[in-house]
Parts: structure tokens; C-alpha cells; sequence
């Protein structure tokens, strides 16, 4: 059941106050959704959890430990799938969870955008 409602999280981060909140997008109505999201950047969740037991959103900045892929990453929402999007102008790669114990939550790109200028990730 944990796995469901993981999949089910959002992450709302306020433009003006700068504040998190969670929300669980399957209790959420239409209208509620429209209101709770205005002036918000939402970043929905993978459902997966890093190798610290934290759970991975979209826009998360990561750290993958794995033998072809490793660096910081930005986790990236297209169309139906999660991607790892490395630097700017590289290439994507899908994200799955069968690796999520090679993958360390270091941040995301609006608490820490100084992560994301850091590393050049796409913010």
C-alpha cells in the first residue's frame, strides 16, 4: 500500500514563500488540484525511493553510482516516463528502479538551484 500512495506524492514548492508541502494527488479533486497548485512548481513522484530511503521526484538532483552511468543527474518527467537528464545538451536515459540503491537524493532544482548552476543541469 506505502508503494501506491509513494506513487501517488507530489511535491508543491511555493514561487512566493519558497515553502514545500506534499500533497497526495489521489485524495485531490479538480478543483482542489487547480487551487493548490496555482503559483506552485509541482514535481511529481517516481514512486522509488534513493538508497537512503528518500523518495524520487521529478526535478530531484541525484547522485548515480553506477558502472556506465555516474555523476549528478536531474530527474525529468517526459510524456508517460521518468529520465536521468544529465548536462545540458547531453543525452537522456530512461530512469528505473532497479538500480535505486546506486542513486543518492542530493537536493532539487528549487531549494538548491545553486546544485543545478553548479553541475549545468537543465533548470
Amino acid at each position: 500500500m506505502n508503494e501506491i500512495l509513494d506513487k501517488m506524492s507530489i511535491r508543491l514548492f511555493s514561487k512566493s514563500t519558497g515553502k514545500v508541502s506534499f500533497e497526495n494527488n489521489q485524495t485531490m479533486s479538480v478543483r482542489q488540484r487547480k487551487i493548490k497548485f496555482n503559483n506552485k512548481n509541482v514535481s511529481f513522484s517516481t514512486g522509488i525511493r534513493d538508497k537512503n530511503g528518500i523518495l524520487i521526484y521529478q526535478h530531484d538532483i541525484v547522485r548515480l553510482y553506477h558502472e556506465i552511468h555516474f555523476g549528478i543527474y536531474q530527474i525529468e518527467l517526459q510524456g508517460a516516463m521518468f529520465y536521468f537528464t544529465p548536462k545540458r545538451g547531453n543525452i537522456d536515459f530512461p530512469f528505473c528502479g532497479n538500480s535505486s540503491n546506486k542513486i543518492e537524493v542530493i537536493g532539487n532544482i528549487y531549494q538548491n538551484p545553486e546544485l543545478a548552476e553548479k553541475y549545468n543541469l537543465i533548470y
